[in-house]
């Protein structure tokens, strides 16, 4: 305690987190934010609970088999905890965005992981073609936000119309998304499964292999712990799994790596998971994505991913903090990221006093070169359309142009 209170300027309470004593003593009721982030989950729900003695939010992380019984058993509600996370989750989330054409195509999620953004470049033998955007029957909720063509950015509007070779940007609840952007590409491109292999089935590799069950993948996981192993062939039947070192040259020879189509390394161990990455890299895999666990490793590595020929390097740690650093926020807004070198998606808390607050989206005039994209309500997401009204209280997340930023924050903020 002493030494982190040494590098931090903290103040440090030496404890259980679950005991109430202790609790008390870091006056936890005036807190405003409570975060359970130690590696016991059980530690971490008792302790986040204590919104019922006046924390005003609070937030538990939980290991990736809570996260999945969830549908059974309301974990969240039961605790009365605002929001829980699993990393392992949200590593395979930030795994599986590069999947979607890696060489050209950006897929993010925002809204707590439940909207999708989605780039994708649309094919000549598409069916949506010729029609301004306003007579296209998308999937509902679903809201085509940008398009790039020939060098320029065009926020989409109702009167745009989609050409051969523009690569949009999608934004919506995932299922949907990946239905419109199928109907996009070409046919080729949508009858191949693609292949990916794991290294590692451990809880990060498991999480990757859940989250690409039942959709468009053909998954193998190798592994080199045999009771793991049965027991992740009985928990994912249609995956592949093998037995064995995913850094061997021979196996991955007598496996043909080279036919796969992306490559993980989710071991526990970071350097055998560049050690696998560079070795299926070598013998032909385009695609290679090491997970690192050590902030020393993932400064490094981060810094040579194309000197690796890595397709990029996932942080659990950097995932982490990106999901929850939303929640310490003092600003009325701040950038979630770049969609492009010109486009910027941006997070607004909207205030009882701002502008749009109580109006429809319809009537709200929203500056040329920006689009509202989707908005957050007590933990449901809304794709918005012309009738949904704008509330005290939601966050919003809008698409904007350099040129229209500074009149988009004067429409939103306070």
């Amino acid at each position: 305690m002493a030494s982190l209170s040494d590098v931090l300027d903290v103040a440090t309470i030496a404890g259980g987190g679950a005991e109430a004593n202790v609790l008390a003593e870091a006056n936890i009721a005036e807190a405003d934010l409570f975060i359970g982030l130690t590696n016991h989950q059980d530690v971490n729900l008792v302790a986040a609970s204590c919104k019922s003695d006046g924390g005003k939010k609070t937030i538990a992380r939980v290991d990736l088999s809570l996260q999945y019984c969830q549908w059974l058993f309301d974990y969240r509600s039961h605790f009365n905890i605002d929001y829980l996370f699993s990393g392992e989750q949200l590593t395979a989330t930030e795994l599986s965005k590069y999947f979607l054409n890696p060489e050209s195509s950006t897929s993010e999620q925002i809204g707590k992981g439940r909207i999708k953004v989605q780039q994708v470049l649309v094919s000549a033998a598409s069916e949506l073609l010729g029609k301004p955007l306003s007579e296209l029957t998308l999937p509902p909720r679903v809201e085509l936000a940008v398009i790039h063509r020939d060098g320029k950015v065009i926020i989409a509007t109702g009167a745009d119309i989609l050409e051969a070779g523009d690569s949009i940007t999608l934004f919506g609840e995932q299922n949907n998304v990946e239905k419109l952007a199928s109907s996009l590409k070409s046919e080729s491109a949508q009858s191949r499964s693609k292949k990916v292999t794991i290294y590692g089935g451990g809880d990060y590799g498991l999480a990757l292999a859940l989250l690409l069950e039942n959709k468009a993948y053909r998954v193998r996981i190798i592994e080199k712990d045999a009771t793991l192993c049965k027991a992740i062939a009985q928990r994912l039947p249609d995956a592949v799994v093998l037995q064995g070192d995913g850094r061997s040259v021979s196996l991955l020879q007598e496996e043909q790596i080279e036919t796969t189509d992306f490559f993980i390394g989710a071991s526990a161990n970071d350097e055998d998971n560049v050690m696998a990455c560079l070795q299926a890299k070598n013998m032909g895999v385009k695609f290679v994505i090491p997970i690192i666990h050590s902030a020393d490793n993932s400064a490094v590595i981060a810094q040579n991913v194309k000197q690796f020929g890595f397709l990029a390097a996932v942080s659990p740690r950097h995932v982490n903090m990106q999901d929850l650093v939303r929640f310490v926020e003092s600003d009325d807004f701040h950038s979630v990221g770049q969609l492009s070198n010109d486009v910027e998606l941006i997070q607004f808390t909207v205030h009882e006093d701002a502008t749009v607050a109580g109006k429809a989206v319809k009537d709200v005039a929203w500056p040329k070169g920006s689009n509202l994209v989707t908005f957050l309500r007590n933990e449901k997401v809304i794709v918005p359309d012309g009738g949904d009204v704008i509330l005290a209280g939601d966050s919003l997340y809008a698409v904007v142009l350099p040129h229209a930023r500074k009149r988009l924050l004067k429409l939103l903020t306070r």
